[in-house]
């Protein structure tokens, strides 16, 4: 079992560069990632060769629907794993230097 020595909430106060990461993790995760399948979709998921008609943005929801779960999968993945690597890392820094 997974147990987490302190809170997320406790860790992300104490370490400032984990505001900055997590900001920009989520920050892409929920605006990058959507547009990005949104734009894929749209290309991938057209029938026409030369040119985009408007039937072919319902297929750029679709995408944006996947880029979102993505990206959502993305920013939880690093809100749960990042605190931690970067705990580790202060403490072999303090070990080290002691």
């Amino acid at each position: 079992m997974w147990v987490m020595s302190r809170s997320l909430f406790q860790k992300i106060k104490d370490f400032p560069e984990l505001k900055l990461a997590l900001g920009f993790g989520w920050a892409l995760g929920l605006t990058v990632a959507p547009s990005t399948g949104f734009y894929m979709g749209t290309i991938i998921g057209s029938k026409h060769v030369q040119d985009m008609q408007s039937q072919d943005i319902s297929n750029g929801f679709l995408g944006a629907g996947i880029g979102l779960i993505v990206g959502l999968l993305f920013a939880t993945t690093l809100t749960m794993v990042y605190p931690s690597l970067v705990e580790k890392e202060y403490e072999e820094r303090a070990q080290n230097s002691s």
